[in-house]
């Protein structure tokens, strides 16, 4: 079954509980501490939330408290061969957002979407090891290719069991640092890659060999680079999703925050393959995630 790098289908979880998660603020410097009531901001995220989705899939739930429960592309990712992987977790927090895995295959099935076969990777929580999802792992699907920022949430040995699992993928495995020589947190934060182009924090990318292997195979897949600043990457404008309409028109999804950090060149060049489609985010973005970590692509293919 041949794969697009853009989903036509996602699926989003509406929170119960935001705020944020000081289990994740270890190691994730684009969160930020706010003295709003938690209250207050829950109420500024789901209306955020709701604003962005005409549909909602998901409905968290309150108990236990799941404050990042809105990203849920970390826990799980869908394949078009029907294919559910189940992604091992460094918070344990983030953790409970997998209780909500029963419901979601309920609604998918609801939906008409068939899961053939699941994969769980959970157990190597238990050595310490990690990888999570599509905040860890960046999928160029037509050319079976992953990227992989290697951190605390991807670990070498998280990475090594599902290249076990998945090797027909070819992994590019790279080191990547922020503005304050800190290791960033998730892959999908510095690298976004579309159908035709990347959005890529080169500057980030200290190791030399690295950077070039990852510009090589970039542009040996036929990808347009374009280079992001640590500001930008700090301000999300790589924490982007190429999405299909049903129109099939092709939908760059980012946050107003990482729009207003492009310049006119990089939306001239985004504008030649994409349609750019900001939206209001601030609320979420206090918790260290943007406009890709909210939507986790359904690749699933429909029951026939």
């Amino acid at each position: 079954m041949s794969c697009q790098q853009s989903p036509s289908a996602v699926i989003m979880v509406r929170p119960a509980v935001f705020y944020s998660n000081p289990e994740t603020a270890a190691d994730n410097a684009f969160q930020t501490a706010v003295g709003m009531d938690q209250e207050d901001l829950l109420l500024k995220a789901q209306g955020e939330f709701d604003n962005f989705v005409e549909v909602t899939v998901l409905q968290d739930v309150a108990r236990p408290p799941k404050p990042d429960a809105i990203f849920p592309n970390n826990w799980f990712t869908t394949h078009a061969d029907g294919t559910f992987v189940i992604y091992p977790m460094l918070a344990p927090t983030r953790r409970l957002e997998r209780r909500l895995l029963n419901r979601l295959l309920a609604q998918l099935q609801w939906l008409g979407y068939n899961v053939k076969r699941s994969v769980d990777f959970t157990r190597l929580e238990e050595t310490g090891s990690f990888l999570e999802g599509t905040g860890a792992l960046v999928f160029d699907c037509p050319n079976r290719v992953v990227y992989v920022a290697l951190s605390q949430r991807a670990t070498s040995e998280g990475l090594a069991q599902w290249g076990s699992r998945f090797p027909d993928y070819e992994v590019v495995s790279f080191s990547a640092l922020d503005a304050r020589d800190v290791p960033i947190y998730h892959t999908n934060v510095m690298l976004t890659v579309g159908t035709d182009f990347a959005l890529v924090g080169l500057d980030s990318v200290k190791d030399e060999e690295d950077k070039a292997r990852l510009q090589t195979k970039l542009m040996d897949t036929g990808k347009e680079i374009i280079p992001l600043s640590l500001s930008q990457v700090d301000n999300f404008a790589g924490n982007a999703f190429e999405l299909r309409g049903c129109d099939g028109v092709h939908r760059l999804v980012l946050s107003e925050t990482a729009f207003s950090s492009l310049t006119e060149l990089q939306l001239a060049i985004l504008g030649k393959y994409v349609e750019v489609v900001p939206v209001p985010l601030r609320t979420i973005e206090i918790s260290g995630g943007s406009a890709r970590c909210m939507l986790a692509a359904n690749f699933l293919p429909l029951a026939s």
